[in-house]
Order: structure tokens, then C-alpha cells, then sequence
């Protein structure tokens, strides 16, 4: 074996010589292998940079390997910059290291503790070579005292050894999931335990036992500590540190025996004592991983980390900031050398994703870099060292990242520090210099790629102190190639991405408006001007000039502009979100108080200032149905408002009209969304032609609205295409006919706010990609202000008005030939700022969708249905029926299904205690509890009539929804009506009855009419204004409840007034209609019981002694001092009776 001197002479020669060879040519689209790493600039696998010039070569790099230059972190600080605000929310807070030379990670502690700690990691293997040997030196004493052949008693050194071989099995996995330290003290607390069981062992089958468990736990160091040694020492630092280890393990049986020696051939001591002493080691060793050996393992820190931020997370925060590599002023970590692990990066990068958190990194170093972009870091800082590997990984996903460099940090502290006691010289020493010149090149090859880079920082010193980072605006422009407009546009749209508000700063588009800065001087030709304040003379805010020291205004700092669009949620809502066009995904908006947005007239009515982002995740645009913006109203339209289309419209032959505009309108029924197809009506006509067009989205009621306040009035733009069926435009005088045919009036599921400014927007129509309009609104004959204007002078306009302002020329009529469009073509129609409408002229064979559309919709209204958001919760048990069901219990049992039916002014929870008391969850039973029709959350429509058979009906859809054939059906009041009237209907399906107070049938005529009347009221006035509630609830309990009982009493009314009118009315009608349906009691041969309030005034104790009487198999149980309401009243004797009888055979 080499000496530990050789290793150390083998390591510096490694590091002295190994020389960098490039790796053979990988496949084309290959990385190049993981373990190759170029610690020189602008260098990866041997492949220098293409924008290196004049051929300069490759700066001088040496190979390490991927893990070298590493560290684990063993604990995580955060610390608070305080200097960059998020989205307006919160601060940035950088988790990482407490410094770049961080004492806490392993690879970067003292020597001496490096060696402290693989000695107590070594002694571990010194304790498996002590445990497995001194046995060997007690095998005849241990033979004598158990009378056993010293065959036999060799036994337990070899189950010891064999052992091993099953142990390390289990100990390795645990090793590299729950960290090293766990392993170590629980393995070894284990391995004390069976070495003591051992000693103490009474015959030779519980020594052989308890050696093997102590071999199978003890075997762990044996498989582990290498992995411990990586954790503290770099790859070249283990060639000698594995050997010091290994030393370590031999040590154990070379002193075995002269220890042993003593043991077994001494009379004073046990052959017991080889244990004891095993076991006294393996104490001091476990008590000293306990107290000296912190964590080093890295997934285990990863862990620690996501912990870490998911606790800042709930505090508020929205961008987590990663600090993984060095900086070059700390000389003991350079910058271009990565502290961070892969799988910690990922672990924080997936953990603040998840949490909707933005993520920076302080990046300086190649690998830093690399993990940034393979991981998806958001924003990286500085990138200066970055290589061609991490280049091509920024470059590919450069719409995921942008980079931040710093560089007037980097320029100042190399050309301008020396003021504040910082030289070239010192900067050229710590690799500053270096730095710079690397990342200017880098810079500028980004900039060639399209990756985004920013200006900027969050750095503040004596030569570059906060309020000089417009500096970088010069430096972009002389040092990395950008031009002066470049430059600006960085700073602006860049820096609104950069602080995840680019939906509403930065737009720099055409049909965006910008406040801008008044400069004393042309930035394109200077672009430093921008640096002097004195230059900056007026800030236009909103189109009110204010000068730089007025407060900005704080109504426009929190202008939200959005582009909106309707789609149907995965609950089969509407819904009302922002379309980001970078991504395609749709963000859910709300009211300000939260509550969901379904519709654009909602968003219109309320006004920009009570719209804001809910809290939902986003969703894909292609995941969800889109609807049209505004499909409620016809179209206000204008003919030939654009000069170049009135002339080809003219000359088309198409044209029957005297030359002037006219205006016209579009059926709703026209109105689809983007991606619909527009259907052809074959049968009506074959000449479908485009119009492109702007809608204006009227915000305001007005009527005679001057063309001076008309702005006032205009909410949005949307983009409509006005298809036409020309041959019938032409042959009508007027438009309508050809105008408004189904689906002929496509329009963009998005639509933009303009602030009341009137923007000139670019039309560009394209028919299966071939461009045919290109326009812009200056062209308008009649501008909107004057169509406004016109409109208004005759017609009330109203908020969600649209009016399609007419389009440019390039229509197919004005092609020689006309150039109609035919199935499968698609349209596509793109405005600035406004997006993309794009829609297939369908099949003629295919249906008009319209028409399943209107059938679907109704104007009678359905109560009790915004309880459950739409129905969300509901169950389907027939074609139109959906109850509220609630299970309980187990559907496997053998035992007969409880099936409980609510009465007239309850729901399901009425019956949720009786089940808690009585145990009948507890007692096997499969539990149903539905709402009536109208009641709890089960909705109504209002032309249904409700009778005991539609009761019964729902109750018998609901068995079979189930798949129950027979079952306990537990009826009170109404509900015992309708219990009664299904066992009659359905008797093979009831196997018992529990009715409690059942009302009666048939129903005198005097009831009859109650309910009626009392029907009428809760319509016209509602449960508590008519006094109903109050009425029922005083009547239906007993003096007693009144009395005694006011938690009883406020039940029963919350009961009452929480019920819907319409579905207590329903019930009332139902009761009314019963003696249509007379139950025959008699023919009720089920096992039943009827349970009686003695003071019920709604089903009197009289009542229930009739039905006792009439019933073939009944029983009959009082409740003293109970009215109508059992459960409420007396729940421990309801639930007492209902309970015995339920546990009868």
C-alpha cells in the first residue's frame, strides 16, 4: 500500500500537470460529457467561443471534475437586501450561504476538523474489525459455559460475518435518502442493544441470534463512511483520506489480541467482557457522532433549504434570491468556482416555483450557470463566466431567463475605485480585471443570440451608489455592441420582466401608449445624456405633464391592463382572465373583493380599478374552451369606412348603394370566439368573404355623445372579422341579411383597454397564410370619435356595445376574380396589441352550431343553484336531475343501506347528529343522505311541480344511481310521507321504515289549503319576511323546546330561513297535491316503526296511533316533551328509540 506521503506527492502532481484534451466530436445535438469542465472563460469541451476575435486563443484551463470544486451547504441563511421590491409586495431574500467562505460547509472547514471528524467517522470501522475478532479470542469459555462443541460456538462468529452481507442491503438506500448522521447513531443505538443482548445471553441459541442482529446493524460504517469522506474532503483529497480510513478498520483486529488475550485466558473476568468492552467502544463512538459531526449530506440540506423557503414564503415574499458562487474580492472562494450543488439548485429552483416564487441567483461561475439554466432559474445575475455549454442552454430557453451582469459594478470597481482606496493593481489581482474582459465578451455574444440582459443591479458602494444604474445604459452601448434604442428597450420592457409586471409596464409596441421622459437632448445620439438629471425636464404622467419632483400619481402606479379573455373554467364555469402572449396561458382575474369574474359586462361595469389577479394557477390557452367577449348583443357595424376599400367595393360590382356609408347591425346569434369554425350555409350562399376589422367596446351609457367626449365612452378594442355572404349583401338594400347569417361574426376571445386614448392600430388579414389586407386605422373614412357620435345621436349606446368600425381594403371581392373563401380555409386577422383571431371556414356537411347553442339556453330560471357554484358538487341521477348526496359508512358491507329523507324546511343536515348519537356510522351501516328537490343544496327549476311521485321518482333514481336494492328508509315528516308512498310503490326494495311524525294522507282539505296559501306567501315575501319561519318554528315545537331548549328553537329557524322560498314552496305544493295520492298503509308489511312528539301540533300523537293501528308490522315510540322537530328537541331519546329498532332482527 502507497504511503499517505505518496498520495499527497500524486495529488500535486496531478494538480501541477493534468492538462486539458478535448473530448472526441459527440454526435450532432450531444452535450458534451458532464464530468468535462473548463474553468477559463468563454470555454466548454475544448470548444472556444465563435465570437472570440482575431483568433485569440484560448485562455489556459485546467480539467477538474464536476463535483471538485463544490461544497454542500449545511444550513441555509437568509438574509434581506432590502433594496429590489417584487411585485409590490414584499422584498427579496437570498438564501445561501451566510458568506462565500462559509466555515459551515464541509469542504471548506479546517483541517484539523476534517481530520477530528474522519477519525470519529474511521473509529466506526474500527469497531466492526474490534467486534468480529474478539470473539474468536473467548470461544472456550463461551464453549465451556453453554456446553457446546467449539464448532457450535464458532457458530456466532460466523452468523456475525454472514450478517454483514444483509445489513449493508438496508443501510446504504437509507444512507443517501435520510443523510448520514441518522444512519450512523440508529444503526449503531441497534447494534449496542443485540452486543448487550449477546453478553447477557443464557444459552448458545440467543448468543447466535443476537450476534447476527448485532452483525446486521453493525456492518454499517463498513458500507457508508466513503460517503462521509466525500462529503468533507475534494476528489484529490481523498487519495489520501480513504487509506487513513481503511487504516482505521485494520486497527480494530490488530489489537484484538492482546485484549482478548487477557480475556480468555484470565480467571478474573467473563468471557462476557468481550461484549462489554465492544459495547463501551461502540458508546464512546456513538456518543461522539452525536456531539461533534454535523450534517453534511446534501439532499438532506436540500431539504432543509425548500424548508426554509417555504417558511418565507408564507411571510409574504415573492422572489427567493440563490447565492452560488464566489466573488473575487473574497480571495479564499474565487468567483469563477461554484459552491452549489445540482440537486440543491433543483430542489430550491422546484420548491419556489411551486409556490408561484420567482428565483434569482447570485451566478457568476460556469457551473452556477449551467444549473441556473438547466433548472430554471429566472434571473441570473452577473452569468460573467459563463462557456459555450451554458450559452447554447441560455439560448434555447432564453424566453425562461434573463441575465442581469452588473457590469457597472464590474467597471467601476476596475476603472474607478482607486478614489476609495481600491487600485487597478488590486482589482487585476483578485481576477476583477479578468472579470470584466470575460464578461464582456460573454455579454455581447448574448446579446447576439437574442438572450435577454438587463441593466441594473442591487449593488450600492462609494463609486457606484444606488441612483447611477442608468451608467449600464452607456455601457450597454459602448462596451457590449447594443444600440441606444436597444439600450432603452432593455431598460424599460426588459426591467418590467425582470419584476414580473411585464402585462403592465414596458410595452413597447405599436398601439401602446407610453408616458415618456421630456430629455434636453437626443439619447439615440447620446445615449449618457439620460445620466444627468439636469437634462430630465418633464414627466408625463397619464397626459398630465408633472414635473420630476411631483408624487406620481398612485391611481396610475396601479393601473392593471390587461388582456382579457372569457373561457370556460374546469368546472364548466365562465370566466373572465389575462392572456399573456409570451406564454399562452390564461391567469384567473377577479373583483377586487375576490369574487370571480364571469363575464366582460361584469369587468366593463366595474371599471380597470376593481379588477385585479386572482389567486388561481394559470391555465394553457389550448387546455380551455374560449367564448366569445361580448355575445349578448348585436353588432353595430359600419360599411366602407376606409378610403382604398371604398373604391375596391365600388368598382366590385358588388355595390347597389348610392356611395355613402351605412350602418348596420350583426345578429348576436353571429357572435363565436376565436378557433370556432364559421359555418358556410351552403343552402343560403357561395360567396363567403373577410372583412378584418376593429370593434370599439363602448364602456359608458351615453346618448348624444359629442365627438369631443367620445373617448370618454370607449372601453376597449376587440378584433372582429365581418364575414359576408356578398351575393346576398348585394341583392338586399340593406345589409342585415348577408351580414348576420350564424357564426358569421368571429371575434377575439381578447380585447384591450385603451384609457380613454385613441391608438392607431395595424390590420394585417391573412387566408391560409397569404397576406390580403394590410391597413391602419388612419385610414378611416369616419373616425370612432365621429361614429360615436353619429350612433349616439339616434340610439341609447349602452356598456358592452360593440361597434365594428369597417375594414381595409384587400377583400376577396376586390381580387380579378373575386377570391371567395371555401371550406377549410382559415382566416386569420392580427391587430397590434390586440393579438390574433383565427378561424376554419367548416365543412358544408357539418351542423350549424348555433343551434344546439340557443336550444341549450332558457329563460326559466333554476333556483337554488348558486349555492354550489354552478352545480359543481351535485350528482347526476337522471337525464335533468342533480340532488346534493352525502355517504357516510362503508359501500362493502352486508348490513342494509340507511337511506334518510329530510322534511318540508330541513335538509341532510338535520339528520347528521342522530347518526352521531345513535352510532350508526360505527355500526357497519352504508349511510345516504340526499336534499330534497329545492332544499339544502339540491337546486330547483321553476316549471317543475313537485308531488310525492316526482319525490318518490328522485328517490328511486337515486337507489339505482347507488345500486341498492334493498335498504332502511328513515322519513320524517314530509320525508315520512314520501318513505311511505315508495315502500307502497317499491315494497320488495324497503326492508324497514322508521317514520318520525309522518304527516298525514290523505290531508285534510283545511291543510290543503294552508299550504297552498302558505306556498303563495313564501314566494311573494320570502321565509322571514312573510313571517313564515317564525310561524313554523313557534308552532311546530313543544312548550317545552320554547322554554328550555333556545339552542333547539334557533336551530329550527336557521333551518327555516336558510331554506330557498321556491323549494319550501315546492315541498308546501307537494303536501297540497298528496290526497291526488292516498297511501294504502295497510299494504305496508315491512317492519315499522313510528315515532311520535307528544306535543307535535303538526303530526299529533292522535295521527300516529291511527297509523299504528293501520299497520301490519308497526311500533310506536312517545317522546315526551317533544313537538314536531324530534332531532332537535330530544336528541338522546330520538336517537335511543331509532337506535333499538334499527338493532332488532
Amino acid at each position: 500500500m502507497l504511503s499517505i506521503l505518496r498520495y499527497r506527492q500524486l495529488r500535486h502532481e496531478l494538480e501541477k500537470n493534468i492538462q486539458f484534451y478535448p473530448p472526441k466530436q459527440n454526435p450532432a445535438g450531444d452535450s458534451p460529457p458532464q464530468s468535462q469542465i473548463a474553468n477559463g472563460p468563454l470555454r466548454a469541451a475544448g470548444r472556444p467561443f465563435e465570437s472570440l476575435e482575431n483568433g485569440e486563443s484560448n485562455l489556459a484551463s485546467l480539467v477538474t471534475l464536476q463535483n471538485d470544486q463544490r461544497a454542500h451547504v449545511p444550513g441555509v441563511e437568509v438574509v434581506c437586501t432590502g433594496s429590489l421590491p417584487g411585485n409590490g409586495k414584499s422584498e427579496i431574500f437570498v438564501v445561501g450561504f451566510d458568506s462565500e467562505n462559509d466555515q459551515l460547509n464541509p469542504k471548506n472547514w479546517s483541517l484539523a476538523y476534517k481530520w477530528r471528524t474522519l477519525g470519529i467517522v474511521g473509529m466506526t470501522g474500527f469497531l466492526v474489525g474490534w467486534a468480529s475478532s474478539i470473539d474468536s479470542m473467548v470461544i472456550k469459555q463461551a464453549q465451556e459455559e453453554f456446553h457446546v462443541s467449539d464448532v457450535t460456538e464458532s457458530l456466532t462468529i460466523a452468523l456475525y460475518l454472514i450478517a454483514f452481507a444483509f445489513g449493508s442491503l438496508v443501510a446504504a438506500p437509507f444512507f443517501e435518502t435520510v443523510g448520514r448522521n441518522p444512519v450512523y447513531l440508529v444503526t449503531l443505538s441497534l447494534f449496542m442493544i443485540f452486543i448487550m443482548a449477546s453478553g447477557l445471553a443464557a444459552n448458545i441459541g440467543a448468543q447466535s441470534a443476537f450476534r447476527f442482529l448485532a452483525g446486521l446493524f453493525g456492518c454499517t460504517p463498513l458500507t457508508t463512511f466513503g460517503g462521509s469522506m466525500s462529503d468533507i474532503f475534494h476528489l484529490l483529497d481523498r487519495t489520501y483520506a480513504f487509506p487513513v480510513c481503511c487504516s482505521l478498520s485494520f486497527l480494530g483486529p490488530f489489537l484484538v489480541p492482546m485484549v482478548g488475550a487477557f480475556i480468555g485466558q484470565s480467571s478474573l473476568v467473563s468471557w462476557r467482557w468481550s461484549e462489554w468492552s465492544t459495547l463501551i467502544i461502540a458508546g464512546l463512538i456513538t456518543v461522539s457522532i452525536f456531539l461533534f459531526i454535523p450534517k453534511t449530506y446534501s439532499p438532506v440540506i436540500s431539504l432543509e433549504m425548500c424548508e426554509m423557503i417555504r417558511h418565507h414564503g408564507k411571510l409574504g415574499i415573492d422572489q427567493i434570491k440563490l447565492s452560488m458562487s464566489g466573488e473575487a474580492i473574497m480571495e479564499s472562494r474565487s468567483a469563477e468556482e461554484s459552491f452549489s450543488e445540482d440537486e440543491e439548485t433543483a430542489a430550491c429552483v422546484d420548491e419556489a416555483h411551486r409556490l408561484g416564487l420567482r428565483v434569482c441567483s447570485h451566478a457568476r461561475a460556469r457551473d452556477a450557470v449551467i444549473q441556473c439554466a438547466r433548472h430554471g432559474v429566472d434571473v441570473i445575475y452577473h452569468a460573467s463566466y459563463i462557456d459555450d455549454e451554458g450559452m447554447d442552454m441560455l439560448e434555447k430557453a432564453k424566453r425562461k431567463h434573463v441575465v442581469a451582469p452588473a457590469i457597472n459594478w464590474l467597471y467601476t470597481t476596475v476603472h474607478e475605485a482607486k478614489p476609495y482606496g481600491y487600485t487597478l493593481e488590486q482589482a487585476e489581482k483578485v481576477g476583477y480585471k479578468k472579470e470584466l474582459e470575460v464578461a464582456i465578451r460573454a455579454l455581447r455574444e448574448m446579446r447576439r443570440r437574442g438572450i435577454t440582459i438587463l441593466p441594473g443591479g442591487d449593488y450600492g458602494f462609494a463609486r457606484c451608489p444606488h441612483g447611477t444604474y442608468a451608467r449600464d445604459l452607456e455601457h450597454f452601448v459602448r462596451l457590449l455592441g447594443f444600440t441606444p434604442m436597444e439600450s432603452i428597450i432593455a431598460a424599460t420592457a426588459g426591467i418590467a420582466k425582470l419584476f414580473m409586471q411585464e402585462d403592465e409596464l414596458g410595452k413597447i409596441l405599436p398601439g401602446y401608449y407610453a408616458d415618456c421622459i421630456l430629455v434636453d437632448g437626443d439619447p439615440i445620439q447620446d445615449i449618457s445624456i439620460l445620466q444627468d438629471h439636469s437634462k430630465l425636464n418633464i414627466l408625463p404622467l397619464d397626459s398630465l405633464p408633472q414635473s420630476l419632483g411631483a408624487q406620481t400619481s398612485a391611481a396610475f402606479m396601479q393601473r392593471n391592463n390587461f388582456n382579457y379573455v372569457s373561457y370556460v373554467d374546469e368546472f364548466g364555469k365562465p370566466r373572465i382572465g389575462h392572456l399573456d402572449f409570451n406564454n399562452n396561458e390564461i391567469s384567473p382575474l377577479t373583483m377586487s373583493s375576490c369574487s370571480p369574474l364571469q363575464n366582460l359586462y361584469e369587468v366593463i361595469e366595474l371599471g380597470e380599478e376593481d379588477v385585479v389577479r386572482g389567486e388561481g394557477s394559470p391555465v394553457n390557452l389550448s387546455s380551455v374552451k374560449v367564448l366569445p367577449p361580448l355575445p349578448d348583443q348585436d353588432v353595430l357595424c359600419i360599411d366602407v369606412n376606409y378610403r382604398k376599400h371604398a373604391t375596391e367595393y365600388w368598382d366590385s360590382g358588388y355595390s347597389r348603394n348610392n356611395g355613402e356609408s351605412q350602418v348596420f347591425s350583426k345578429r348576436s346569434t353571429s357572435v363565436i370566439a376565436a378557433n370556432e369554425e364559421i359555418f358556410p350555409h351552403p343552402k343560403f350562399t357561395q360567396s363567403i368573404d373577410y372583412e378584418g376589422e376593429v370593434g370599439v367596446i363602448i364602456g359608458k351609457t351615453g346618448f348624444n355623445i359629442q365627438a369631443d367626449k367620445a373617448m370618454e365612452h370607449v372601453w376597449g378594442y376587440t378584433i372582429i372579422n365581418d364575414v359576408t355572404a356578398r351575393e346576398k349583401q348585394r341583392d338586399h338594400h340593406q345589409f342585415f341579411i348577408g351580414k348576420s347569417p350564424d357564426t358569421f361574426c368571429p371575434m377575439v376571445y381578447d380585447t384591450f383597454t385603451p384609457s380613454q386614448r385613441l391608438p392607431m392600430l395595424h390590420i394585417q388579414t391573412f387566408v391560409n397564410g397569404e397576406k390580403r389586407q394590410d391597413g391602419t386605422t388612419a385610414d378611416l373614412v369616419a373616425s370612432i370619435p365621429r361614429l360615436i357620435e353619429v350612433l349616439s345621436s339616434v340610439m341609447t349606446l349602452q356598456p358592452g356595445d360593440v361597434i365594428a368600425t369597417g375594414t381595409p381594403h384587400g377583400v376577396g371581392i376586390g381580387f380579378r376574380p373575386p377570391q371567395f373563401l371555401q371550406p377549410g380555409d382559415i382566416v386569420e386577422i392580427a391587430v397590434t396589441g390586440l393579438g390574433k383571431l383565427s378561424n376554419q371556414i367548416s365543412l358544408p356537411s357539418s351542423k350549424n352550431p348555433q343551434l344546439s347553442k340557443t336550444l341549450e339556453k332558457t329563460n326559466i330560471p333554476i333556483y337554488n343553484l348558486d349555492r354550489t357554484w354552478g352545480g359543481t358538487s351535485l350528482t347526476q341521477i337522471g337525464p335533468k336531475n342533480y340532488i346534493n348526496i352525502r355517504e357516510l359508512g362503508t359501500a362493502n358491507t352486508k348490513k342494509d343501506p340507511i337511506v334518510f329523507i329530510h322534511g318540508l324546511g330541513a335538509s341532510l343536515e338535520y339528520y347528521l347528529p342522530l347518526i352521531q348519537a345513535a352510532g350508526l356510522e360505527e355500526s357497519g351501516h352504508r349511510i345516504i343522505l340526499y336534499d330534497l328537490e329545492g332544499h339544502g343544496l339540491t337546486p330547483t327549476r321553476a316549471s317543475h311541480t313537485a308531488t310525492l311521485k316526482t319525490f318518490a321518482a328522485d328517490l328511486e333514481l337515486l337507489l339505482s344511481a347507488k345500486s341498492i336494492d334493498s335498504a332502511t328508509i328513515v322519513g320524517w315528516s314530509l320525508g315520512g310521507l314520501i318513505a311511505m308512498y315508495f315502500a307502497q310503490m317499491r315494497p320488495s326494495m324497503i326492508s324497514k321504515l322508521v317514520l318520525l311524525g309522518p304527516g298525514g294522507s290523505p290531508l285534510p282539505e283545511l291543510a290543503v289549503n294552508m299550504f297552498k296559501q302558505r306556498a303563495a306567501l313564501v314566494r311573494e315575501q320570502g321565509m322571514e319576511a312573510s313571517g313564515v319561519a317564525q310561524l313554523v318554528a313557534t308552532g311546530a315545537t313543544s312548550a317545552l323546546t320554547k322554554a328550555t331548549r333556545p339552542l333547539a328553537f334557533s336551530a329550527v329557524r336557521q333551518f327555516l330561513v336558510s331554506t330557498h322560498p321556491e323549494g319550501y314552496a315546492k315541498g308546501c305544493i307537494a303536501l297540497a297535491k298528496s290526497p291526488e295520492t292516498v297511501i294504502s298503509v295497510e299494504a305496508l308489511r315491512m317492519p315499522t316503526l313510528v315515532v311520535a312528539g307528544r306535543d307535535d301540533a303538526i303530526s299529533p300523537l292522535q295521527l300516529a296511533e291511527k297509523y299504528l293501528y293501520r299497520l301490519p308490522n308497526g311500533r310506536l315510540e312517545v317522546l315526551d316533551g317533544v313537538g314536531h322537530w324530534h332531532v332537535l328537541e330530544d336528541l338522546e331519546a330520538t336517537a335511543s328509540v331509532v337506535k333499538t329498532f334499527l338493532e332488532q332482527e
